[in-house]
C-alpha cells in the first residue's frame, strides 16, 4: 500500500506538490472571503541569498534566494511585494526614504554578469572571492580618529558598506571588458551595447545631470552640493542663478562631460545593468504561473500517476493551473516613492525648490507636540502650476519621476506620505530660541492650559515674538504690548511660567517653529484672499492642523484656535468658501489629478496598447487608480479625504490599533465603507505586532481579545494566557483577512515579513538614526534556509502567520452559509504539516 506524501506530518518542508496545492487552496478561499490583495511588505535589501551567492545584501535579481522567496510568496498566495525606494542611499543613514528619485542604487547582481547572457563581462572567481570576503565587522565612523570602533554583525544583517565598495570596484572590471569585448566583436556584447545606447537616450532627461552630480560629490568628499568648493559646480543645473552666465555652465558641463567621460560614461553603464536586471526580476514576478506552468503540470501528473491524488482533485489542479497560467498571475511588484527630495534630485532642478519652506509632519495640538522637522526640501504649488492653471516645469518634472516609477513597477506604487501630495504641511526654519507666539499657541490647550484662566489666550498674545519675556516683564517692548491688552493675571501667570520652567526650557531649545498648511496659505493669497477681511493670515492659521475643519466643525480643537485668535463670522467665511468652492477643489486635487494620475493613465494604456488590449476611459481611469497604493497614516485633513474619495485612490488603515471600546478611535472596527483600504497590523516603522502586544497591560490584552474573539466566533478563553498567544495572533491575522466580513466587499491586507517570519526586531525605528539597527535586518542569513525555517521551526513553534489557518478563520466567518468543509478541510490539513 502506497502512502500518500501528502499525509505525513513531521514539522517538515511542504512537498512540491503540497506547495500547489497551498497556492491553489488559499486563492479559493481569499476569492470565497473576498480578500482582493494580498500584499507583503518586504524591502528588497532584505530578500535573502543562497551561502554561494550572498554579497552582502538583498537583490532584486533571479538570484537563486531572491527567487525562491518570491515562489514561496507566490505558493502562499501572495499577491504583491511592497519594496522600498531603490534609490542611491545616504551612507550615513541608510535610508532609502532619503534616496534619490531617479537614478537607482547602485547594486547589482554579479554573478549574473559571469554568464554568457551578458557576454561573460564579469569572471565567477571574482565574483566568489566577493561573496568569501564579506566582514561583519562594520566600522563605526568616530570623532577620535585613533578609536578603532566598530560592531560585529549578525549574518542576516545587511553590508552596506561592503557592498556599495566591493560593487564599484567589481562593476569596474566588468564595463572594462565590456568595452573590450564591444572593440573586439563579440556578438551577445555588440547587442548589450545597443541596448545600452537606446537606454543613455530615453533617460538622457536625468543621466546627465546626476552622472555628473556623482563625479563632483565624490570629488568634493561627499560633501552636499552647497557646500562645493567650486561655486560654478554647485549651480550648473540652476536657471534661476545669476551668479554665472548660462553660457559660462554650458561651458563647464562640456568641459566635464569631456574631462570626465569613461567616469561618466561608467556611471550610466552601472544604472543600464541595473534597470536591465530589474525589468527582468519583474517580469519573472508578474508571470510565475505562465513560467512554471508546464513544471507544475508535471508535479501533479506525477501524483496522479503514482496514485497520491484522486482523479477529481487532479482535474482540478491541472484546470487550477490552466487558469493561472491564461491570467498570467503572479506576484505583483509595488515600488515606493518619498514625498522628499535627495540631494542629487535638488542638484539637477534648484529652482523649483523654494529656501523658505520645508516639508515635515503635523504637531499633535492636544498633546502639545511641535510636528516632525523633516527638512524635505519643497517644491512649492506656485512652481507645480501656472497661475492658468497649466503644468509648470517643476509639475512636468514631478510628472516624469512619477511616470518612470509606473514604468519601473508594474504592480503599482506606495506613495509614501500621500498627504504631503495633496495638503503639505511646511515650515520654515528658525534659530530663534526665543518661544514666538505660534509656539506657544500650541501648548495653551494642552501642558499650558492653566494661563487661559490668566487671561492668557492666542488672540492676546497674537504678534508675539517672545511670549515668556511679554508675561514675566523680561521683555519690556513685548510686556507693554501685552499689558495694554488688558485682564491678565500677571502675578499667577508668573507662578505658572516658574512651575513649568523645565518644559519652557525644552520647547524654547527648538529650532523648527509651528508650521502651516501650504495649500491653505496659497489660497489665502490667491482664492480666498477675501478672508483677509475676517482676520485669516499666514499668522493666524499657524499651527493648524485643518484650516478647513476649523472653519466647518464648531466642536474641533481647530475652532477652538481660530476662536481664541480673534477669528469670527464663520458663517460668512463658510459662505466665502461655498462660493469659491470649485476653485478650491482645483487647487487640492490638481496635483494628484494631472500629475500622479496622469503619469499612470499613460503608462497603462501604453501597456494596454502594447498587449493589444482593447480599452475605453473608464477602464484606463480604474486601472490607473488601482496603481495607486497612498501612505495615509497621517493627520487626514478634509480636502485629503475629499481628494482621495474623489479619485478612489486606495489608503491604509492601522488595525492594530483598532479598539472597539473608544468612539473617538478612528481605528476603532472595520469599515465595510473603507472597502478601498489596505488593512495592516505593523509598517517598516513599528514594532512586529506580536511585540506591540505584549505591552499592553493585561485589561487592555483582555479588551482586543474579547473583541477579536467575539468577531471571529472563538471562544475567548482559548486566547487568554501567555501559552496562546500565538492563538489570538493568528485570530487577529485572520480578522484583517476576514474584512467586514461580506465576500462580495472587496478587502486588501498588507503584512509584514517581520510578522510572517516572527522576528522580535523593529526594521526601523524612526527618529533613530543608527545605521547599525535601521535599515538592515534580513530575512536570514545565507547559512540558512529561510523555507526550512519557516515550516521547521518558526511554525512549530507557534510563531509567525500561517496564511492557511487564518485564512481558514476567516472563511469561517465570512462563507459561513456555504459548504465549504472540503475547501475548510484541505485547509486544515495544509496548515498542520508543520505544526505537528
Amino acid at each position: 500500500m502506497k502512502i500518500s506524501n501528502s499525509l505525513i506530518s513531521f514539522k517538515r518542508l511542504l512537498t512540491p506538490l503540497e506547495k500547489i496545492e497551498t497556492r491553489v487552496c488559499c486563492s479559493e478561499a481569499k476569492q470565497k472571503i473576498g480578500l482582493q490583495d494580498l500584499a507583503i511588505v518586504t524591502h528588497s535589501v532584505s530578500f535573502p541569498s543562497s551561502e554561494d551567492e550572498d554579497v552582502g545584501i538583498g537583490l532584486l535579481s533571479l538570484n537563486q534566494g531572491t527567487k525562491s522567496y518570491i515562489d514561496f510568496l507566490f505558493d502562499n498566495a501572495i499577491d504583491s511585494v511592497s519594496i522600498e525606494p531603490v534609490g542611491i542611499i545616504k551612507p550615513e543613514t541608510y535610508s532609502p526614504y532619503e534616496g534619490s528619485l531617479l537614478s537607482k542604487r547602485q547594486i547589482v547582481d554579479l554573478k549574473e554578469l559571469c554568464g554568457d547572457e551578458w557576454a561573460n563581462i564579469f569572471d565567477l572567481d571574482s565574483f566568489n572571492q566577493i561573496v568569501e570576503n564579506k566582514n561583519y565587522f562594520v566600522q563605526i565612523p568616530s570623532s577620535n580618529s585613533q578609536e578603532n570602533n566598530g560592531i560585529m554583525f549578525d549574518k542576516n544583517m545587511v553590508l552596506y558598506d561592503y557592498v556599495l565598495t566591493s560593487q564599484k570596484v567589481a562593476m569596474k572590471k566588468a564595463y572594462l571588458n565590456f568595452l573590450q569585448k564591444v572593440k573586439d566583436g563579440n556578438p551577445r556584447a555588440i547587442l548589450i551595447n545597443e541596448e545600452f545606447k537606446n537606454f543613455k537616450e530615453k533617460n538622457d532627461y536625468f543621466l546627465k545631470s546626476d552622472s555628473i552630480y556623482s563625479i563632483l560629490c565624490e570629488q568634493n568628499n561627499g560633501a552636499s552640493f552647497a557646500d562645493w568648493v567650486n561655486p560654478l559646480h554647485r549651480v550648473l543645473f540652476d536657471k534661476e542663478d545669476n551668479s554665472f552666465s548660462q553660457e559660462e555652465k554650458e561651458q563647464e558641463i562640456a568641459r566635464l562631460e569631456t574631462e570626465f567621460q569613461d567616469e561618466i560614461e561608467f556611471y550610466k553603464f552601472f544604472q543600464f545593468v541595473v534597470d536591465k536586471q530589474q525589468k527582468q526580476f519583474n517580469n519573472y514576478c508578474s508571470s510565475i504561473a505562465r513560467i512554471n506552468y508546464s513544471k507544475d503540470r508535471e508535479i501533479v501528473q506525477k501524483a496522479f500517476d503514482e496514485g497520491k491524488i484522486s482523479k477529481e482533485k487532479y482535474e482540478y489542479l491541472m484546470l487550477k493551473l490552466k487558469e493561472y497560467s491564461q491570467k498570467n498571475k503572479g506576484v505583483n511588484i509595488i515600488g515606493d516613492k518619498q514625498v522628499g527630495y535627495s540631494d542629487m534630485d535638488i542638484y539637477s532642478n534648484p529652482s523649483f525648490y523654494t529656501d523658505k519652506e520645508y516639508m515635515g509632519a503635523p504637531p499633535n495640538l492636544l498633546k502639545g507636540s511641535t510636528g516632525q522637522d523633516w527638512d524635505f526640501r519643497f517644491i512649492p504649488y506656485e512652481k507645480m502650476f501656472n497661475k492658468d492653471g497649466s503644468i509648470a516645469p517643476a509639475g512636468e518634472y514631478l510628472k516624469k519621476v512619477m511616470k518612470k516609477a509606473f514604468l519601473d513597477n508594474p504592480g503599482g506604487l506606495r506613495i509614501d506620505h500621500i498627504i504631503g501630495l495633496i495638503d503639505p504641511w511646511t515650515y520654515e526654519k528658525s534659530d530663534n530660541n526665543k518661544i514666538s507666539a505660534s509656539k506657544f499657541n500650541l501648548f495653551l490647550l494642552s501642558q499650558l492650559k492653566d494661563l487661559v484662566d490668566c487671561g492668557i489666550t492666542s488672540e492676546k498674545i497674537y504678534g508675539l515674538n517672545d511670549v515668556v519675556g511679554a508675561i514675566t516683564g523680561e521683555n519690556p517692548d513685548e510686556h507693554k504690548i501685552l499689558s495694554q491688552k488688558g485682564g491678565i493675571d500677571f502675578v499667577r501667570a508668573k507662578e505658572i511660567l516658574e512651575e513649568k520652567s523645565e518644559f519652557l526650557s525644552q520647547i524654547s531649545t527648538l529650532d523648527v517653529p509651528v508650521g502651516s498648511r501650504h495649500i491653505f496659505k496659497y489660497l489665502l493669497k490667491n482664492e480666498l484672499k477675501d478672508l483677509e477681511d475676517f482676520g485669516f493670515n499666514q499668522d493666524t492659521i499657524s499651527g493648524i492642523i485643518d484650516p478647513i475643519k476649523g472653519i466647518f466643525d464648531e466642536n474641533s480643537t481647530e475652532r477652538k484656535f481660530l476662536s481664541q485668535r480673534g477669528i469670527k463670522d464663520f458663517n460668512l467665511i463658510k459662505e466665502v468658501i461655498f462660493f469659491k468652492q470649485k476653485e478650491i477643489d482645483k487647487v487640492y486635487s490638481n496635483l494628484i489629478e494631472n500629475i500622479v494620475l496622469a503619469a499612470a493613465k499613460e503608462v497603462i494604456e501604453q501597456r494596454f496598447q502594447e498587449q493589444g488590449i482593447e480599452y475605453n476611459d473608464d477602464d484606463v481611469n480604474k486601472k490607473a487608480a488601482s496603481l495607486i497604493l497612498c501612505e495615509d497614516l497621517g493627520a487626514l485633513t478634509i480636502p485629503v479625504k475629499e481628494v482621495m474619495k474623489k479619485y478612489n485612490l486606495n489608503g491604509m488603515r492601522d488595525a492594530a490599533r483598532s479598539n472597539p471600546y473608544d468612539e473617538t478611535n478612528i481605528y476603532r472596527e472595520i469599515n465595510p465603507k473603507q472597502s478601498g483600504n489596505y488593512w495592516l497590523i505593523s509598517t517598516h516603522d513599528t514594532m512586529p505586532y506580536e511585540m506591540t502586544f505584549s505591552k499592553y497591560d493585561d485589561a487592555k490584552k483582555k479588551a482586543y481579545i474579547s473583541y477579536v474573539a467575539d468577531e471571529m466566533n472563538l471562544n475567548p478563553s482559548e486566547l487568554f494566557g501567555r501559552g496562546n498567544l500565538w492563538k489570538y495572533l493568528r485570530a487577529k491575522v485572520a480578522r484583517i483577512f476576514a474584512g467586514d466580513k461580506n465576500p462580495k466587499t472587496p478587502n486588501r491586507v498588507i503584512l509584514n515579513w517581520l510578522d510572517l517570519f516572527a522576528k522580535d526586531k523593529q526594521y526601523n525605528t524612526p527618529g533613530l538614526y543608527d545605521k547599525t539597527k535601521n535599515w538592515v535586518l534580513r530575512i536570514c542569513g545565507s547559512d540558512e534556509n529561510f523555507e526550512k525555517n519557516y515550516y521547521e521551526q518558526i511554525l512549530p513553534n507557534k510563531k509567525g502567520i500561517n496564511i492557511p489557518e487564518e485564512l481558514n478563520i476567516a472563511l469561517g466567518v465570512c462563507a459561513s452559509d456555504e459548504n465549504n468543509d472540503k475547501l475548510k478541510n484541505e485547509l486544515t490539513r495544509l496548515s498542520k504539516i508543520a505544526q505537528e
